[in-house]
């Protein structure tokens, strides 16, 4: 394993599955990992999705490629990690 710090493959699943419950809206769910550090960067486009094909992105899939994101970036974004998890 390259980076102790990766979250484990049931801990991805279970945040994935439960800050979408949390999080009202899709906005809120953006608000909601921004408060936990992610960067603009990270985030950025699917904000904008948010923001102009709101149709076509659900809070489920916002959650997943960024955590996905920060999971890959390593050491990096230790941090985030564990602010969200």
């Amino acid at each position: 394993m390259e980076v102790s710090y990766h979250y484990p493959p049931e801990v991805f699943t279970l945040l994935v599955d439960t800050i979408p419950l949390l999080c009202k809206s899709k906005l809120d769910v953006i608000i909601f990992l921004k408060g936990s550090g992610v960067s603009n960067t990270v985030i950025e486009d699917l904000h904008n999705r948010v923001n102009t094909d709101r149709q076509n992105i659900n809070k489920y899939e916002i959650v997943r490629t960024c955590l996905e994101r920060i999971n890959n970036k390593g050491d990096s974004e230790i941090r985030t990690r564990r602010e969200i998890g």
